[in-house]
């Protein structure tokens, strides 16, 4: 028997046995107390609306109305009807449902027809909710962002016995529908009544902001059936796994994934349900593992939509392979996907982008054993993500003691012209290591910071590139000392020409301050100087590239500026005093 007929065809509600409920409710709290007590009855609530029902609104606040007052234990679902949010399972299921007009609604698809006026709705929710759970739900959800599959894996546990056509079945809804047209302005017939929330809000509503929109139901119309018998005893525990590809105009931070187990016959009923925001882990795969970490700038803050890259390299370490690129969340958080059969894995920030710069992790990584730091990582089954690989975005002001390279990359044109190369990602290497990585800027220009005294080599990040030859640049530190250099690309090789001196001095020495720090919108450069000295200021963002020059005939003889940030996001001062130089880095608020 399909969906559509057991719901044509229900029987009625068979009357349950109050005693024989009790008993096996006290031996369920005496095998398994914790579960028992915390499995909670939801009630699924499916409400038929359309853009083009006036009275549509009525049921919507209804329902709001029932949310508030029941909260997570009601899980609200809107199925659309000839509207621009409609689709064919949704009407099938309408159909189904016996719906005869609009707003209808089914209260965990009890009834005959289980579609009923939305003056009924708030007593059978209370009437459902003050039923024992018959069975916990439960699941997972696994998404691979390169294919858009999710898998959703519902597991049913019985808390008593129970018999009929026990099916699963899991929709996906959508918050924050928009769009304009008829398909999507919601009619109002409320908008003369003072006492709906839809008062004066207009008909149509236009612009309206449709909640819990049914997307997908991934069981289908008539869900699963043959997992689950038909007779269950108390106890037994059920898993089925759903698998859809989520369509690309759905906004993901928007979803929300539905699952539950119902009696499609004998008589119909919606068991138990639960629900959760679309929020998967990456799926198991037996050839990858997973590797995660926290990106952050200086003072820990966190280094939102920040480019991270993994790239394996052979034991010379003069060959690099990128393997999987990513950005970090809101938080910072990045999760990258690496081959089982990697050998040595290195994970870096920065690279092509205009996020910051930063640099590499170096992380010796094999198929059974992962060594990060001299630290050794326990092994583990397939799929599970090693955290704790975290990326400190270096805070650009010149440390006491280390050195700076900052220089220009060109190539030969014609005519012994140069041509400025940018976006070209270089990488600086000491004793066999990657420790630091920075991309040019629209001008050629690249700024490497912070860097212990030693001798690096530098390799050029680009495909085709042979670094078989690669220059070495020695950084000597005298206080803050720095290193100025010009770099050429020929091609295949980068070389490392004409390296001059640069006067690099502290903040301290140069006497100067910012406040406030960090700021919004605007911020004061306070300075002094002994004498007549030329004092001209630059503004770098965190990749070096210039945001704004202030020249020492624009500061006079000052001694405070202002200046303004055109975004949020940290930067940093330069100040120059007669050749000396310093930095400073602020923040910039929103």
């Amino acid at each position: 028997m399909t969906f559509l007929q057991s719901l044509i065809t229900t029987t009625n509600m068979m009357k349950a046995l109050p005693f024989l409920a009790l008993l096996t409710l006290l031996f369920l709290s005496a095998v398994s107390p914790t579960f028992a007590q915390t499995v909670e009855k939801k009630v699924l609530i499916e409400e038929f609306t359309g853009a083009w029902c006036g009275w549509c609104p009525d049921g919507m606040e209804i329902v709001k109305n029932l949310k508030t007052q029941y909260g997570d234990r009601v899980i609200p679902v809107m199925i659309h009807n000839r509207d621009a949010m409609s689709f064919t399972d949704g009407d099938c299921i309408t159909q189904g449902m016996g719906v005869a007009g609009y707003p209808s609604g089914a209260i965990d698809r009890t009834g005959t027809p289980p579609a009923r006026d939305r003056g009924e709705w708030a007593g059978l929710t209370a009437n459902q909710l003050r039923k024992a759970p018959v069975v916990g739900v439960a699941f997972k959800q696994l998404y691979d962002e390169r294919t858009r599959e999710l898998q959703v894996e519902v597991t049913a546990t019985f808390l008593q016995s129970v018999t009929g056509d026990l099916r699963f079945n899991a929709y996906l809804t959508e918050d924050n529908v928009t769009g304009s047209g008829g398909g999507y302005d919601q009619r109002n017939y409320t908008n003369n009544q003072t006492r709906s929330m839809w008062y004066g809000k207009g008909d149509p509503m236009r612009n309206f902001v449709h909640e819990h929109v049914l997307r997908a139901v991934l069981g289908g119309v008539d869900g699963i059936s043959r997992v689950i018998p038909n007779s269950v005893k108390a106890g037994e525990v059920f898993t089925y796994t759903f698998k859809t590809t989520l369509n690309g105009n759905w906004n993901q931070d928007e979803l929300d994934v539905i699952a539950y187990v119902y009696r499609a016959s004998g008589p119909l009923e919606v068991l138990n349900a639960d629900a959760a925001d679309f929020s998967p882990v990456p799926p198991c795969d037996s050839e990858y593992s997973y590797f995660s970490g926290l990106v952050t700038y200086g003072d820990s803050i966190p280094c939102i939509n920040c480019g991270v890259t993994a790239l394996s390299a052979n034991n010379e370490r003069t060959e690099f392979i990128i393997i999987d690129t990513v950005r970090t969340d809101e938080n910072g958080m990045y999760v990258v996907r690496v081959p089982m059969s990697t050998d040595l894995l290195m994970i870096r920030t920065g690279a092509h982008n205009s996020d910051g710069m930063g640099r590499f992790i170096p992380t010796y990584y094999g198929r059974r054993n992962v060594y990060s730091f001299g630290r050794r990582i326990d092994d583990r089954p397939c799929g599970d993500t090693v955290s704790g690989f975290d990326i400190d975005m270096r805070p650009a002001p010149a440390r006491e003691g280390t050195g700076r390279l900052t220089g220009k990359v060109t190539r030969a044109g014609g005519k012994n012209a140069e041509v400025i190369v940018a976006n070209l990602s270089l990488v600086l290497i000491k004793g066999g290591q990657p420790v630091e990585q920075a991309t040019t800027d629209e001008n050629g220009d690249i700024s490497f910071l912070n860097l212990e005294p030693g001798t690096y080599q530098v390799w050029v990040d680009r495909p085709g590139m042979s670094n078989s030859k690669v220059p070495e640049v020695d950084v000597e530190a005298e206080g803050n000392g720095s290193e100025n250099l010009k770099f050429t690309d020929s091609g295949s090789l980068l070389e490392v020409i004409k390296p001059t001196a640069r006067n690099l001095i502290s903040t301290q020495e140069a006497n100067w301050t910012v406040y406030p720090n960090p700021f919004a919108g605007q911020t004061t450069i306070q300075f002094t100087r002994t004498g007549s000295e030329a004092v001209s200021f630059r503004i770098l963002d965190m990749t070096g590239r210039l945001v704004e020059q202030i020249s020492a005939q624009q500061v006079g003889s000052s001694n405070r500026i202002t200046w303004m940030a055109p975004n949020a996001g940290l930067y940093i001062i330069e100040q120059n005093i007669d050749g000396k130089v310093s930095y400073q880095r602020v923040i910039a608020q929103p």
